[in-house]
């Protein structure tokens, strides 16, 4: 079973968008997966770090057992109690970060110029668009996935903790700078009954590319004889999802 953060049901079924160059795509049609990395390959440092567990943050368990700000006066009691807390939470954020594999798709409605500079490049590359829905259920799960889905929430690291009610959070908080993304990420964790399996630099997770892809974009730089190739590497792989240009460089109606 899944679990949701930060994302509606209304949500599900927005479409999504990943700009990759051409040698991944081929890469997910020949293998028939999806690369979940480990959030260490990412160049934003402050991917999956849990900034409310400093030597200023003291926390305390309820009597209804929910983690809760210590309440003040903070005594020796509170403090020896806060410690413990803060290094489990620690330990399992350290565990979680070393064993879950991240997919970081964009959100958006429309093509985004912003995305193919930033992941793609704007030559010789391709976008894949889908929804939440079909990338979830295109997933091939084993029984140690345990997955959380949702949007990414942006925030000022400096000005806002993040919530320690939930141990996923941190993998879903990012740097404001980013917010242009509008992210939408699945993170599969790596666990048995009893342990944390850590995955290394990340893991492939087999999908169905039939349900995964819903359509192929060219870049809106390349030429069209990259066009055609793309749409003879789909057809050889049996996708049969439309491939188009992207319409960002198009010419207007009339002119």
């Amino acid at each position: 079973m899944a679990n949701r953060l930060n994302i509606d049901e209304s949500q599900i079924d927005n479409t999504i968008w990943r700009y990759t160059n051409f040698a991944k795509f081929v890469d997910l049609l020949e293998t028939k997966a999806l690369f979940f990395a480990n959030r260490k390959s990412f160049p934003d440092q402050y991917e999956g770090w849990h900034n409310a567990l400093g030597a200023n943050d003291h926390f305390d368990i309820s009597n209804e057992g929910k983690l809760v700000d210590a309440p003040e006066p903070y005594d020796q009691r509170s403090a020896r109690n806060s410690k413990g807390i803060k290094q489990i939470m620690g330990y399992h954020n350290d565990m979680i970060l070393r064993s879950t594999g991240i997919q970081c798709w964009a959100m958006k409605q429309k093509d985004s110029n912003v995305m193919w500079k930033a992941y793609a490049g704007l030559s010789s590359a391709v976008a894949i668009t889908s929804t939440p829905r079909r990338l979830l259920s295109s997933l091939k799960q084993n029984d140690t996935h345990q997955i959380t889905y949702g949007l990414v929430d942006y925030i000022d690291y400096e000005k806002e903790k993040i919530p320690p009610d939930n141990i996923y959070s941190p993998l879903f908080k990012k740097a404001d700078f980013f917010c242009e993304e509008n992210e939408f990420r699945v993170c599969v964790t790596c666990k048995d009954d009893e342990q944390y399996i850590p995955q290394g630099d990340g893991f492939p997770v087999i999908v169905d590319l039939k349900r995964l892809i819903t359509g192929v974009y060219i870049s809106p730089m390349s030429q069209g004889w990259f066009s055609n190739l793309c749409a003879q590497i789909c057809k050889r792989y049996g996708v049969d999802a439309p491939v188009r240009f992207s319409k960002i460089f198009s010419v207007p109606p009339g002119r």
